[in-house]
């Protein structure tokens, strides 16, 4: 089985790391992996000991050059099947498939916003030139079926994170390392969130809810690890909120099971999360989780079971659930560890790799 992958974003976040899994996963299977992505890519620089990768400049997903450029190695190699892990690859393997009518087309499809009605959106999302959307969470599937697109061609294969790292890692001495290194004491209760420092993520709904803590006198750290586009409006937001000495952001990080070790809480208030691969790390880091309850969280969290939940955008009820949480240390034992053992039963690296092989197999198998 010869399958490409198309990836078209030039950074790396979660849907890239899912990728790197899956082909990591792959090597087990009889498959041959290829990879089109961006010159100059986290993915190109990343993936290229998991994959034959070729780079194509991409402007957009409507490229017809791209296109081309890409059926034509598709032939010139035999692929088999295209999977399209972003929106602009989406729209290149439309064009592809135009060109290669024979080819199997796949798109996973990660985030939870409904896509626009409008005439070329329809026209995209609705082509039957779409063999079989993948799905990361049933909140995504239901909300593709709501679109229009039928339930037979929408397969559900949740994200996975491996349960390789944090079994070495010891959660005392590596909150006390980060303790020592910003002069805190290891008493206090750290609260933590590593993504992207975009409008997705929620964060001015964590800096109001940490004003409410430090109001109401509780003893917390906050700690945001990752950059963005909103990296120096969060910092002034921190500023006018009186919030210097009780929230640090980190920039970019490179080894978050460390960081996630460090921490007693996850935070995730998003605005809109496919799944949440954050908290799926998070609970095989033992820590406890407070989140919002949009797209596939719920999936994940189970409010006073594996984690606490309130609404999007309710600053009041992330800072109860906060202060709940950091009150109540038998509450975070239980809560997490019933997480961890819930992501380790249900979202194994492993079932998410043969979730995709047999998507794959199911399109390429005789009739």
């Amino acid at each position: 089985m010869r399958v490409l992958h198309l990836d078209t974003e030039m950074g790396w976040r979660g849907g890239e790391n899912q990728l790197r899994l899956l082909l990591e996963g792959l090597r087990d299977y009889p498959v041959t992996s290829h990879l089109a992505a961006r010159p100059g890519s986290a993915a190109e620089r990343r993936l290229s000991d998991l994959a034959t990768v070729v780079s194509y400049p991409m402007r957009g997903g409507f490229d017809p050059v791209a296109a081309y450029r890409i059926a034509t190695y598709c032939k010139k190699n035999q692929i088999d099947l295209i999977d399209a892990h972003t929106g602009n690859g989406h729209s290149l393997g439309l064009m592809i498939k135009t060109l290669i009518p024979s080819i199997k087309l796949v798109v996973h499809r990660r985030v939870d916003n409904v896509p626009k009605k409008s005439l070329i959106n329809r026209r995209k999302y609705l082509s039957p030139l779409v063999d079989r959307y993948v799905a990361i969470s049933q909140a995504i599937a239901k909300i593709l079926e709501n679109y229009g697109i039928p339930e037979e061609r929408i397969a559900v294969v949740r994200s996975a994170v491996p349960d390789i790292g944090y079994s070495d890692l010891n959660r005392v001495d590596e909150k006390q390392q980060l303790a020592q290194a910003f002069g805190i004491h290891p008493d206090v209760v750290f609260i933590g969130n590593a993504s992207a420092l975009s409008p997705q993520k929620g964060y001015p709904t964590l800096l109001a809810a940490a004003k409410i803590l430090k109001d109401q006198g509780k003893p917390f750290h906050v700690f945001i690890a990752g950059d963005g586009e909103l990296r120096s409006s969060l910092e002034s937001e921190r500023i006018a909120l009186g919030l210097e000495h009780d929230v640090t952001f980190l920039g970019f990080i490179h080894d978050v099971s460390k960081f996630l070790s460090a921490m007693d809480i996850l935070a995730m208030p998003s605005v809109n999360e496919g799944l949440g691969t954050l908290l799926l790390d998070a609970s095989l880091a033992r820590c406890a989780i407070a989140a919002t309850k949009v797209g596939g969280i719920p999936e994940v969290v189970t409010h006073g079971l594996t984690g606490l939940l309130s609404s999007m955008d309710d600053a009041p009820g992330l800072a109860a659930h906060l202060a709940q949480l950091i009150q109540e240390p038998t509450l975070r034992h239980d809560l997490s560890t019933n997480a961890r053992n819930f992501v380790v039963r249900e979202f194994s690296w492993e079932a998410m790799v043969r979730g995709n092989y047999d998507v794959y197999s199911a399109l390429l198998s005789p009739d």
